[in-house]
């Protein structure tokens, strides 16, 4: 895949594109909920496996217009709501209907995906057979393919969840209709149903999603003229934090040779991920980018190759960049400025990216704190409270060493600075830029001239104490 674009489809009312190469092949790309991340999941399950979801869809032994109505039909559901525009969906300039799906072996797994792999009944059990046949992967005959490799899957899953994840529990074949038993070693418990009751979610979860990933490392082609392509959505939600690290390595080590597109909504996860792969110095080889939702629909952009404020001001200075379209890229960058604060920031859930802005100019508190290279957020000052206050040394200052170590949290000198520049960028916004985003001259007064300067020389400042920010914490 080199482009994907997509366009009045779920999400989209607006074309978005995804531009890879054959070494900047992989894509990290974070959304929060909402954003379109989902709508890019479907959009590529539409692409590789659109026979098999339209099988869902059409009556067998119907009437060619039967067939053809229903085919419309199942169309309109990923049409962008309100439209009533046909979708649009290319992969490298070819149309969705007409790409030859031969070329690609595909294996696309969603924490949804995850998450339904029990079957809805009393014997909470893993049967391998169904958990493959419910995931999306490259194999024409499921159970031909479970009978002859069972054991390897199995004897993988094991190395994996003992070396790579560091887990004290493994997997065997209980019976000839492939349920697998979990042994927990520690416990000296062993059950292939009622699952739940020796493993949580999160260990079972791992497990389920391993043997999954270790099929499709024994499905996948020798054949170098086939392009392989791994797509997980969210995997990662459903896996405990200390499993989240393990899974990066994992997936960078035994996928090199796939072409790997990671969507998360995860702030932490995609954060790991990026220092994991910069670690490894393959960061040539991925796009980091990201969704958000703004006014005008769902966007898309990669910070690195956003246009800087130095690169607006040269572009406006020689003439390139006209007074109507300034102020757009302004509003563009300073947005991108905002939104890779907030995953510094690691802020999710239910303070999301686009409040950010309103509750720094609000005056509403940021807890972090730089140390040792690493971001302190607020639940590592919950714990360091708690310990002061636990402490058993009888300290009578306990409550004004809480108090100071909730200062030092607020206080973040990198903060401090950054706090009254988006104060004051907003009040461009409002006075300025807006205007000129929206605007039809082709002239400018000489104080809007002015004032665009003034936000671009802020923009720039903005911009040099957010990268600090990344140093102070170790992600540059």
């Amino acid at each position: 895949m080199e482009k994907l674009e997509i366009n009045h489809f779920k999400a989209f009312g607006n074309r978005i594109a995804f531009i890879l190469s054959a070494q900047r092949k992989n894509l990290l790309l974070y959304g929060e909920n909402g954003a379109g991340k989902t709508s890019v999941y479907e959009a590529l399950k539409l692409l590789f496996f659109r026979d098999r979801l339209l099988k869902g869809k059409i009556t067998i032994g119907g009437t060619p217009e039967q067939r053809q109505n229903e085919e419309e039909a199942f169309y309109k559901e990923y049409q962008h709501k309100g439209d009533t525009v046909d979708i649009e969906l290319k992969l490298n300039g070819i149309s969705y209907k007409d790409i030859n799906r031969t070329a690609y072996q595909s294996f696309m797994i969603s924490n949804i995906d995850v998450e339904s792999l029990f079957p809805s009944n009393t014997k909470d059990n893993l049967n391998l057979v169904n958990i493959l046949k419910k995931a999306y992967i490259d194999c024409d005959d499921i159970d031909s393919f479970v009978s002859g490799n069972v054991g390897k899957i199995i004897s993988e899953v094991n190395i994996s969840l003992s070396q790579d994840f560091i887990e004290n529990i493994n997997i065997g074949q209980e019976n000839t209709d492939f349920d697998i038993f979990v042994e927990d070693v520690n416990a000296k418990l062993r059950a292939s149903e009622g699952l739940h009751t020796i493993l949580n979610e999160a260990k079972l979860n791992l497990v389920r999603l391993l043997l999954i990933l270790e099929s499709i490392l024994l499905l996948k082609v020798t054949d170098t003229t086939k392009y392989k392509v791994l797509v997980l959505d969210d995997v990662v939600t459903s896996l405990d934090a200390s499993n989240r690290l393990y899974i990066t390595k994992y997936l960078l080590a035994k996928f090199s040779d796939f072409q790997k597109v990671v969507l998360t909504h995860n702030i932490g996860f995609n954060n790991l991920f990026v220092n994991q792969i910069k670690s490894q110095n393959k960061e040539n080889e991925w796009n980091f980018e990201n969704l958000y939702q703004t006014n005008c629909g769902a966007n898309l952009y990669d910070y690195n190759e956003l246009k800087t404020s130095m690169d607006i001001k040269r572009e406006f200075e020689g003439g390139l960049l006209q007074p109507n379209t300034v102020g757009n890229e302004i509003r563009k960058r300073f947005e991108a400025v905002v939104l890779e604060l907030s995953k510094i920031l690691q802020i999710e859930a239910s303070q999301e990216a686009k409040d950010l802005t309103t509750r720094l100019v609000n005056g509403k508190p940021i807890y972090i704190r730089a140390k040792s290279k690493k971001l302190l957020v607020g639940e590592d000052l919950v714990s360091s409270i708690s310990n002061i206050l636990n402490s058993t040394d009888n300290n009578p200052d306990k409550i004004q060493k809480a108090k100071k170590e909730i200062d030092m949290y607020q206080t973040n000198p990198n903060m401090q600075k950054i706090i009254p520049m988006i104060k004051e960028m907003k009040t461009y916004q409002k006075v300025m830029i807006h205007q000129l985003s929206h605007g039809k001259t082709c002239t400018m007064p000489g104080f809007i001239q002015k004032e665009v300067e003034g936000s671009m020389l802020l923009l720039a400042k903005l911009e040099a104490e957010v990268e600090t920010l990344k140093k102070s914490i170790g992600m540059m």
